[in-house]
């Protein structure tokens, strides 16, 4: 009989099958398996929406609210101070205060920040007891960040959080293994899934290997 998605092995199957078809980590030999089948998977899981207050942008300052709120482009000038002092360097980059945008501002814009040469993420991890989600999950991003720190926010009251958690590749797979039971779909789209896991999941699914496909 065909292998169908809709008449899984196990509970978990199509979940896993959603996550790893959109794993970017995925190899050439998982995305052979999924390729007959992609296209009867389900949509993958959306964001739930908790980023109301967030928007009311109490923690930035006045001086960095008009930056942010002028009508030029508000993710350089913001963060690019005039030295009058230095004739060679007229203008100096505020890590800081990107960084606190970032962690802070509830816009899509915000991406933008991490274009300047100059930013990183290196510091963000004074945000992971912050009060809002939206910089909960920018210190996510601080490789500093590690694995005891991302299991406590597998626990954050933020279903956001909690979700890019578990798709985060640092996840230790202590941690991450549990995941493939509870919430299947965004463990089997952790990048970090060791390759070999991923097509055990998909031999616990009952889908068979590609003869295209390589390992």
């Amino acid at each position: 009989m065909r292998f169908s998605p809709r008449s899984p092995r196990t509970p978990q199957s199509p979940a896993w099958l959603v996550g790893l078809a959109h794993n970017p980590a995925a190899p050439a030999s998982v995305t052979a398996r999924l390729r007959d089948v992609k296209s009867e998977l389900p949509s993958p899981a959306t964001l739930p929406d908790d980023f109301d207050d967030v928007m009311l942008r109490k923690e930035l300052s006045d001086e960095e609210r008009t930056a942010a709120e002028s009508g030029t482009p508000w993710h350089i000038d913001a963060v690019w101070r005039r030295d009058r002092t230095d004739k060679f360097e007229p203008y100096k980059y505020d890590l800081a205060l990107a960084q606190r945008l970032y962690a802070l501002w509830g816009s899509a814009e915000r991406a933008a920040l991490t274009e300047e040469r100059f930013f990183h993420f290196d510091g963000l991890a004074r945000y992971l007891d912050h009060p809002r989600p939206y910089a909960r999950l920018a210190a996510v991003e601080d490789p500093a960040v590690g694995g005891p720190a991302l299991a406590a926010l597998l626990r954050d009251q933020s279903p956001t959080v909690r979700r890019a958690v578990r798709r985060e590749r640092r996840l230790p797979w202590p941690y991450l293994r549990p995941l493939l039971e509870t919430h299947p779909e965004d463990a089997a789209a952790n990048p970090g899934l060791p390759p070999e896991v991923m097509h055990r999941l998909l031999d616990i699914s009952g889908l068979p290997f590609s003869d295209s496909g390589t390992s």
